[in-house]
């Protein structure tokens, strides 16, 4: 499975739970989460996350952090502090993301692969509220 990959459903086909795999090659210079897999793994696996994508975004102080981007599972949407909490609790601290953005879709291909370029400018303009 490449970098922008979409796996699909569940067994039961009664909900559809989709990962988005965002390569973030300089999120937080950090070789271990190059990918975000970790990241997006856990985020994926909260019950009220029903799609996720993380980019990297500029930090004063480290360069660079991941901000997620959830688009919520119809069970409800989570709030943004207790996610980033729950990702806390889940993996280090510095994998965790800085940034969650609720979001109704991820801006997507025509092959359903992640438009970052629209994720980096709409976080851009989120930040600079």
């Amino acid at each position: 499975m490449g970098t922008s990959s979409i796996p699909a459903f569940d067994p039961d086909h009664a909900s559809i739970a989709q990962l988005i795999r965002c390569s973030t090659r300089h999120f937080a210079d950090q070789d271990a989460i190059r990918d975000g897999d970790t990241t997006l793994t856990y985020l994926i696996g909260h019950p009220l996350v029903g799609m996720a994508a993380v980019i990297g975004v500029p930090d004063e102080r480290l360069g660079e952090v991941g901000a997620a981007f959830i688009v919520p599972s119809p069970d409800g949407t989570p709030k943004t502090g207790e996610l980033i909490g729950w990702c806390r609790e889940h993996m280090a601290n510095y994998k965790a993301p800085r940034h969650v953005f609720i979001v109704d879709e991820l801006p997507l291909t025509a092959s359903n692969k992640v438009r970052k370029p629209d994720l980096r400018q709409l976080a851009a303009n989120l930040l600079d509220k």
